[in-house]
């Protein structure tokens, strides 16, 4: 079974040996064109309950748009805003 989406966050260029620009291709979705993928939102001081996460961050769905090699980064665009 294809995973439906791609885990941007454990990617490590030094131990994956697949291609970052082939994986956003791989995972896309023919219907609407994304490649969707998980990241760790980070919470800031204010509003901010500790009960909702003891690590300060939840994974939250993202839209990889590419990968930059020169940063060894994917670049997401977040689907929600809080």
């Amino acid at each position: 079974m294809k995973k439906t989406f791609l885990p941007i966050d454990a990617y490590d260029p030094m131990l994956d040996e697949e291609d970052p620009h082939s994986l956003i291709k791989a995972y896309r979705d023919p219907a609407t064109g994304l490649t969707l993928g998980l990241s760790k939102w980070f919470f800031s001081g204010a509003g901010y309950d500790m009960e909702q996460t003891a690590a300060g961050y939840e994974m939250r769905q993202c839209e990889v748009v590419r990968y930059l090699d020169s940063e060894e980064l994917y670049e997401i665009r977040w689907l929600c805003n809080g």
